[in-house]
């Protein structure tokens, strides 16, 4: 969000997002985008249709597990660059999506940038969504 007055930056929330919370992100420059819905395909499928109105083509979803997990079900995801950081922070375990159901992941690189492990691959679809 440093650069969100010098790159556009559209956050997604849902309705029962925090006022506060998406105050602070409108003064830091974000655009926010909140969604009628709370779950996650149809969210998905809201923004789809945003990003189609505005003609965008390459878009760039950051969230954990559970996030990537939607995107993949949604059945909109070309390409993937899946960050693990082998930190030990704490609190719940920390989980990988597995949804072997719904795509595979044809590696196509790993790095390790300082530290981390960068997994690139494409998304290969098994099963129609």
């Amino acid at each position: 969000m440093r650069t969100a007055r010098e790159s556009p930056l559209l956050v997604a929330v849902g309705p029962e997002a925090a006022a506060d919370r998406v105050a602070a992100l409108v003064r830091a420059g974000c655009e926010v985008f909140t969604s009628p819905v709370a779950d996650r395909g149809p969210m998905i499928d809201g923004l789809l249709r945003e990003f189609g109105r505005r003609r965008m083509t390459n878009v760039l979803v950051e969230g954990g597990g559970i996030v990537l997990d939607a995107w993949l079900r949604s059945g909109a995801v070309d390409e993937a660059w899946i960050f693990v950081a082998p930190s030990v922070l704490g609190g719940d375990p920390a989980t990988l999506p597995l949804v072997p159901d719904v795509a595979t992941l044809a590696v196509e690189s790993v790095m390790h940038p300082g530290g981390d492990i960068l997994v690139r691959g494409l998304v290969r679809r098994i099963a129609p969504v």
